[in-house]
């Protein structure tokens, strides 16, 4: 393999330990099945948050280990996939073995493991130009062995891998922060439409007198059309697609609270421009999609949209609180009941007569203000996290890149560090 530092040695997979396939028991005998031995297969590797093989779905018998010709393997064994899912690497924590969409390397004495998994996962791509196959992508055993990566010392491997193992950790436990405050969100949002804020600024006590509706008693409950000046969906005829110009939006294109322009499509000015207020939002409207997939909101954040009739429209009254409306659509409770009218067989609808009809909470306008202030506010703590998550990952692939290709040697990267 070609490296970016023509001057330093390469070495073979084969040399740095022992290499082992794996295989798979026969499914039809219950006596192979449910022992003591963990077995696993690529499916659980893709998925992992860290490099740590921790447990395993399935596990065999020693007659089904003794059937076949899969082998148990020592803890920190590096367990490579290259069969379909091509690339991905982990480490066991404990004894395992694996089924034939493996190839295992155990590490001998002269090389780090750790070192290994990331320099293997880094060049994952190699693995993907090597390999073969008609069905699914394979790489060979003997490409795989002969497969050729940097040399490095053993010294210079261990402070690689203690560097690259400090990017991961502070990788996951950011994204643990951000899967905490995702839960807290949603039983925030919870707490504040059943409770609300009382006169103190905390939440009314859980024992609270509610609406039958499971609101705070002193709530009103509106249909969605007494809220708004307007509510209908977009388009139904053609409209033509252009390489810019206004941007036309249908339900695949509002994801995650927000309308994502990188997926809609254009269309001419003057086609825009021949559309009839329904199909053209303002700032401030409010998007709901009603077709296919249901229940997505956003607020329309620019004026050069058009939409089609899989997004319907509302724009709250200006008395209204436009913020707490969209919070409660998106709510679980909001999703829930627009989701119980919804008809259709084959694809799915929202049908905007319903929608009109939805029943939904009005608190005084200084409560819904403090409730929006507060989501608004623990969003936002979600929002630097997930741009916390972004800077590192682009760190560690900056890392990567310098340091496993031998671009910047790692005593240099150390230095800088300390």
């Amino acid at each position: 393999m070609s490296t970016s530092d023509k001057s330093r040695d390469t070495i073979a997979l084969e040399e740095i330990g022992e290499i082992h396939g794996g295989s798979t028991p026969a499914r039809s005998c219950a006596q192979f099945w449910g022992g003591d031995i963990p077995w696993v297969t690529p499916a659980e590797i893709t998925k992992l948050p860290t490099k740590w093989l921790e447990s395993t779905r399935e596990s065999i018998t020693e007659s089904g280990l003794a059937s076949c010709g899969t082998r148990i393997l020592p803890p920190r064994s590096l367990l490579v996939t290259t069969r379909a899912t091509l690339g991905y690497v982990a480490m066991n924590r404990s004894s395992v073995c694996t089924n034939q969409g493996f190839k295992n390397i155990v590490v001998n004495q002269y090389h780090e493991p750790d070192f290994y998994y990331h320099l293997i996962e880094h060049f994952g791509p190699e693995m993907e130009r090597l390999a073969t196959g008609s069905t699914f992508l394979e790489l060979s055993s003997r490409d795989f062995r002969a497969l050729r990566l940097p040399s490095f010392c053993l010294d210079e491997q261990r402070r690689i891998a203690l560097i690259l193992d400090t990017a991961d950790a502070a990788i996951a436990k950011t994204e643990a922060l951000i899967a905490k405050l995702k839960q807290m969100k949603a039983g925030l949002l919870h707490d504040l439409l059943t409770r609300g804020i009382d006169e103190n600024g905390g939440l009314r006590p859980a024992s609270a007198v509610v609406s039958k509706e499971g609101f705070p008693a002193s709530w009103d409950v509106s249909p969605i059309n007494k809220l708004c000046e307007y509510l209908s969906y977009g388009f139904t005829c053609p409209m033509p697609t252009t390489e810019s110009g206004p941007f036309m939006i249908t339900a695949v294109d509002v994801v995650n609270g927000s309308i994502n322009y990188s997926t809609a499509r254009h269309t001419s000015q003057s086609a825009f421009e021949s559309l009839t207020q329904k199909s053209r939002p303002i700032i401030g409207d409010i998007l709901i999609t009603k077709d296919g997939t249901l229940g997505r909101v956003a607020f329309v954040d620019r004026s050069d949209i058009c939409i089609n009739q899989s997004v319907a429209c509302i724009r709250p009254l200006s008395d209204t609180h436009a913020d707490f409306l969209a919070l409660y659509l998106k709510s679980n409770h909001g999703q829930q009941q627009m989701l119980a009218d919804a008809g259709g067989s084959t694809i799915k609808h929202i049908y905007i007569s319903k929608l009109a009809e939805m029943p939904v909470p009005v608190p005084g306008v200084d409560e819904a203000d403090e409730i929006c202030k507060r989501m608004i506010a623990h969003e936002s703590w979600i929002g630097r996290e997930m741009q916390t998550l972004e800077k590192l990952r682009k760190l560690k692939a900056g890392l990567m890149n310098d340091l496993l290709t031998g671009k910047k040697p790692v005593f240099a990267e150390a230095a800088a560090a300390s």
